[in-house]
């Protein structure tokens, strides 16, 4: 963790997703979707949580043995359910908006970062 007051800095930068949202239920309710659209079998629930983190494609190729054209096709269908049906279960960790508050008090010039 890193120490001092708020007013030590001038600006920060934080990543979405895992940092300022909570994705992690939207995330493995579209693993879900996906595998069940795709047909395969549905792994146990901490094979499932593996897929929190690491790049989809990745997740995908690995846990159901596939090429990276099968592996990427996979992520499409993850994508598409995720944004029609499940990017909206993102929820704020705890204590987010009085951070934010603070920050914005302070007049801490605040950045947001996200590889979507």
């Amino acid at each position: 963790m890193i120490k001092g007051s708020i007013k030590d800095y001038d600006a920060v930068a934080f990543d979405l997703d895992g940092t300022l949202l909570n994705t992690q239920r939207g995330i493995l309710n579209a693993v879900r979707a996906a595998v069940a659209e795709l047909g395969y079998d549905m792994p146990p629930e901490p094979v499932l949580r593996g897929f929190i983190g690491p790049p989809m494609v990745k997740s995908m190729g690995e846990t159901f043995g596939l090429d990276r054209s099968g592996a990427e096709h996979a992520t499409n269908v993850f994508r598409k359910y995720y944004a029609e049906r499940f990017l909206m279960q993102a929820e704020p960790y705890e204590g987010l908006f009085t951070l934010l508050s603070r920050l914005r008090e302070a007049r801490v010039k605040i950045g947001v970062a996200t590889y979507k």
